[in-house]
């Protein structure tokens, strides 16, 4: 299990966390207001694959693609941050996110 955050900088692709053979999940959360760009053990760019917009944006990932490194993108420099460990999840309104 781990947890963390990372800020990126800008312009250009930046690992966010490292690739682990023995990963089977992991969620990320955009806690910043600028967007990235995200890349699954590849280089991540501009306007392809999965983009993070807004506070709390947050992908889940699982099985073989959680063990690739996640890569991300972005024009300024966005905070994100990660938990490795299932089951939790917390949220207000209609919009739930994990978090540990």
């Amino acid at each position: 299990m781990a947890s963390g955050t990372k800020t990126l900088g800008a312009t250009a692709t930046e690992e966010i966390i490292a690739a682990d053979e023995n990963r089977d999940f992991y969620v990320l959360q955009l806690q910043s207001e600028e967007p990235v760009y995200l890349a699954f053990g590849e280089d991540a760019v501009t306007a392809k694959g999965i983009l993070l917009n807004r506070i709390g944006d947050w992908v889940e990932v699982r099985g073989a693609k959680a063990r690739l490194a996640v890569n991300g993108y972005a024009a300024a420099t966005p905070t994100l941050g990660w938990e490795t460990f299932e089951g939790i999840k917390i949220g207000t309104g209609p919009n739930v996110f994990p978090t540990s």
